[in-house]
């Protein structure tokens, strides 16, 4: 059945924005239980190690589309449909609830030299 539903979609190279694989409809394998995980160890600092090209960036836009606190009640709805369908859809108890800082990935350092 899953085959079904991946059939005819693109492949997400270079894709690193969770909002952009969700909406562009490209092939994905929900990693939204990354979310439950975190919330259940209830850590105040959460450390993630990866090798290069291990979805790190990914990740992290999964948490920030999950977590942010939307500016208005269509970036709320748009939010909501995000995530519609994937394992964290029923959890939204703590979903737009953490203020977030935004740092710079590695990407964006070669700007501030």
């Amino acid at each position: 059945m899953a085959e079904n539903r991946s059939k005819g979609r693109p492949l997400p190279i270079g894709v690193d924005c969770f909002e952009d694989l969700i909406t562009n409809a490209y092939y994905y394998i929900d990693k939204t239980e990354l979310i439950r995980e975190l919330l259940d160890l209830g850590g105040k600092v959460n450390l993630f190690t990866r090798p290069r090209r291990f979805g790190k960036t990914l990740n992290m836009t999964i948490l920030r589309s999950f977590f942010e606190i939307p500016k208005d009640e269509s970036a709320a709805e748009k939010q909501r449909e995000i995530f519609s369908g994937l394992h964290i859809a029923g959890e939204g108890r703590e979903q737009n609830k953490i203020r977030q800082i935004k740092i710079p990935d590695a990407n964006a350092s070669r700007d501030f030299l």
